[in-house]
């Protein structure tokens, strides 16, 4: 019930247009959101990591131009039932098995902090090559951990970032796309680096776009479920 997507009419599209029915609603930046409750405004960002988890782990059909202006939200004056509008369909891509397969192998291991399971994953997916240096594998690795910080587990030590003991994560204060971007480019500098996998790019610019989504909702809350309950059951389900 939180998500909404418009109606198409079929008559008045073609191979080139598609035309739906008109959506109100306001954008996630705008003053009526930033004064909604933190409660209401953590359901509406967990529902937004939630959807990108269903659409790359269940669907694998994700939506990868997640900017601010192909999303809307209904504020409900009664409080209870906020929705998300989802308005731009055009950059969906289709993400293979075996790319998905890899992937998640080191997605779990960063969620896990098993850097083991990162670099298995990694070599799979042609990250990692057998001639790498391990300063390049470590390098790798860290990163990863660093990327999945908003769902570390609170008793991890040392504890990244802005971590609260019951595991809520600040996304508003959080300055981890900013170290992020630091560690990359020392990272370039340092190694010889390999083009990735053309799936990686979309599916990285995506997470990228949930994580802006929730610092703009200025969520305090703890994810970590979300993730695991979609991620991890995908390994452990496969042989």
């Amino acid at each position: 019930p939180i998500y909404v997507v418009p109606k198409p009419f079929e008559r008045y599209c073609s191979q080139k247009v598609m035309t739906t029915e008109w959506m109100n609603g306001v954008r996630v930046d705008s003053e009526s959101v930033a004064q909604l409750p933190l409660e209401r405004r953590n359901r509406l960002g967990k529902a937004f990591l939630e959807l990108y988890v269903r659409e790359l782990f269940e669907r694998q059909l994700v939506q990868t131009d997640p900017h601010q202006g192909n999303y809307l939200i209904q504020v409900d004056s009664s409080g209870s039932k906020d929705r998300l509008v989802l308005l731009d369909f055009g950059a969906c891509r289709r993400i293979p098995d075996e790319f998905l397969r890899d992937y998640t192998y080191i997605a779990v291991g960063a969620l896990n902090r098993d850097h083991p399971q990162i670099e298995k994953g990694a070599r799979k997916i042609g990250l990692i090559h057998s001639d790498d240096t391990l300063a390049w594998v470590d390098d790798f690795t860290n990163l990863c951990c660093m990327l999945t910080e908003p769902f570390a587990k609170p008793e991890w030590q040392p504890r990244l970032g802005p971590l609260d003991d019951g595991g809520n994560y600040d996304w508003g204060g959080s300055d981890l796309a900013k170290r992020v971007t630091t560690e990359a480019k020392r990272m370039a500098l340092t190694h010889r680096l390999r083009s990735p996998p053309r799936e990686l790019i979309f599916v990285d610019r995506k997470a990228g776009g949930v994580f802006s989504f929730l610092a703009v909702l200025n969520c305090n809350t703890r994810l970590r479920e979300v993730v695991e309950n979609h991620v991890i059951s995908k390994v452990t389900s496969q042989p």
